[in-house]
């Protein structure tokens, strides 16, 4: 293994300004992440930054494979409406009366500099 080698990547540490529940979508900076756990807040928690999540959608959207999905205006939700951070990449199709859709997170983001 590189001598320089620390850690997967698939998880971050941090504190939050705000209390989560386990589950949740969150953004932290540029990324997005997954809560792992309830926490309050300014408690350090370890939040998800890589894998296929199924998250809350908006309910009007009709997501198909591949579609970059964004963070909605409510910050708790995804839509494939572009203009906010980027969340990831729709793994799955999710009719506009599904309430969640497959997302894999923190991938994509080549596509949506284009």
């Amino acid at each position: 293994m590189a001598q320089n080698y620390r850690m997967s990547g698939e998880s971050i540490t941090t504190a939050l300004s705000s209390a989560v529940v386990s589950g949740q979508l969150v953004a932290i900076g540029k990324m997005v992440g997954v809560a792992s756990n309830d926490a309050a807040e300014n408690q350090p928690n370890v939040y998800l930054v890589g894998g296929v999540f199924e998250l809350p959608k908006k309910a009007s959207d009709t997501v198909n494979v591949g579609d970059l999905l964004y963070l909605d205006s409510d910050g708790k939700s995804v839509t494939v409406t572009s203009g906010t951070q980027l969340v990831g990449v729709a793994w799955a199709a999710s009719a506009s009366e599904a309430a969640t859709a497959l997302c894999r997170i923190n991938f994509g983001a080549d596509d949506a500099a284009a």
